[in-house]
């Protein structure tokens, strides 16, 4: 309280000018430099600098103070219904509070990242929560709004959730909120130990109880399946009051898979994040690796030396499985350890994974043909008198498939594959050879985005 004595101008004339200069006023600065203190903007009234009250951050500021003691939660929008202007003018904020018309205004400007709809009933006539009809209305939107048919209903309803709805100023009004219920429709016969203050010890235990919440959240949020959950967070949904259910989970991916098993909730299908240590199950690890034999048509153990890093990487879930164990071949010796694999030809660069691939949609593409990789063709050698091998080649159709990777376009010194103009040359004579004996040639760039569609672009444009 002795600095309430100091002001800006008497420690700049004192020689911390140049100190102040770095902060926005005085009580920036002790805060800054004095953290274990607690510093109260009106105990420093003197050291706030003209336009100090036109920065947002400083009104904020005064705001969380004002909210920390008036016992209010400052982020949380229902807890401002009983606060007035005059309140919050008659505090030390009259300053502020004459830069808005309204408190509403004001804390929709300072706080925008919340909700502010419906909270602060700055057009409620005085006494307007007296009459009985009126809070009526209220309990009753608040039913439909939570979906509330039956009294058993109103169970996991808690005095904290309606007041966070805006109900505050009708509770203040009973001792409970069972009181207000029983006043409220008295009509009903309620039940002492139906209403709580918190939902009954194992009621969430429930699984019916637990799928019914879910449902419920599903429905206001349009959640319709799998890949709509895969955007909905842990946060979220304890925020909306399901923190009692995750509690009995591990994670929420398990929590989904429990509570809807009539759906597939494999995470590279449905784009789900993958929970911590999910990987450390190495049966997670093995029906990836399934996945990836499906999608790459692996048959033999060979083939997996023609799969690149980023092929892996390509599919939901394999960047982080690849960062756990930095290489497919650490993957593949984790998950079949009783088999020998050749750690250097993983490491090869010869691989041709994107020819495989290639060669993969070409066999879509013409489905009841003959379709060869790596086709030695003879008659082209014998005019070239060298072997003339086509990547990938479709023999009724007489079409062959090229995939030309960075090397024939740019100097690559990093894959030792030789010179671009070697490249080229060789790509001309293939071009030319080819023409000559009707074969239709379709070059493949290094930047094909590797879909069937853009393959038929190719074929078409040639």
């Amino acid at each position: 309280s002795d600095w309430n004595k100091i002001g800006y101008s008497q420690i700049s004339k004192e020689g911390g000018g140049s100190i102040l200069r770095q902060y926005n006023s005085l009580l920036a600065a002790l805060r800054t430099i004095y953290p274990e203190h607690e510093w109260s903007s009106r105990s420093i009234r003197t050291s706030i600098p003209i336009n100090h009250w036109d920065n947002i951050e400083n009104q904020r500021e005064f705001f969380n103070e004002f909210a920390r003691k008036n016992g209010i939660n400052a982020h949380q929008p229902s807890d401002w219904s009983d606060i007035t202007y005059e309140q919050v003018s008659s505090n030390g904020g009259r300053t502020i509070m004459k830069k808005y018309p309204s408190l509403l205004a004001a804390l929709e400007t300072i706080y925008p990242e919340l909700e502010w709809k419906d909270a602060i009933r700055t057009r409620v006539p005085n006494n307007y929560w007296n009459d009985i009809g009126n809070q009526r209305k209220f309990f009753d939107d608040y039913a439909e709004k939570h979906n509330i048919k039956e009294l058993s209903d109103w169970a996991t309803v808690t005095y904290r959730k309606v007041a966070n709805e805006g109900g505050r100023p009708i509770l203040k009004q009973y001792s409970s909120l069972l009181s207000a219920l029983e006043t409220i429709y008295p009509e009903q016969t309620w039940k002492r130990n139906l209403i709580r203050t918190r939902a009954p010890n194992s009621y969430w235990k429930n699984i019916k109880r637990q799928r019914k919440f879910f449902d419920e959240f599903a429905a206001r949020h349009n959640i319709n399946g799998p890949k709509d959950w895969a955007n909905v967070t842990h946060a979220q949904i304890a925020n909306s009051g399901g923190r009692s259910i995750l509690a009995e989970y591990p994670t929420l991916l398990s929590a989904f898979q429990a509570l809807y098993p009539e759906y597939d909730w494999d995470i590279k299908d449905i784009g789900i994040q993958a929970p911590r240590n999910y990987w450390n199950d190495l049966n997670n690890v093995k029906q990836f690796l399934q996945h990836i034999k499906e999608l790459y048509a692996i048959e033999l153990d060979e083939d997996w030396y023609r799969i690149s890093t980023k092929q892996i990487q390509q599919v939901f879930g394999g960047n982080a499985l690849t960062k756990k164990y930095t290489s497919l071949y650490n993957i593949l010796k984790a998950v079949y350890p009783d088999k020998k694999w050749d750690k250097k030809k993983f490491q090869s660069r010869n691989k041709r994974s994107a020819q495989r691939w290639m060669f993969l949609q070409v066999q879509k593409l013409y489905p009841g043909c003959e379709v060869v990789e790596e086709y030695l063709h003879e008659e082209l050698s014998r005019l070239s008198g060298r072997a003339i091998e086509l990547d990938v080649f479709v023999p009724r159709e007489n079409i062959a498939f090229e995939y030309q990777g960075q090397h024939h376009y740019q100097d690559s010194p990093a894959l030792g594959s030789g010179s671009i103009e070697l490249h080229q040359e060789r790509d001309e004579e293939k071009a030319l050879l080819c023409k000559s004996s009707g074969i239709k040639l379709i070059t493949v760039p290094y930047w094909w985005d590797n879909t069937l569609e853009s393959l038929q672009k190719l074929l078409i444009q040639e």
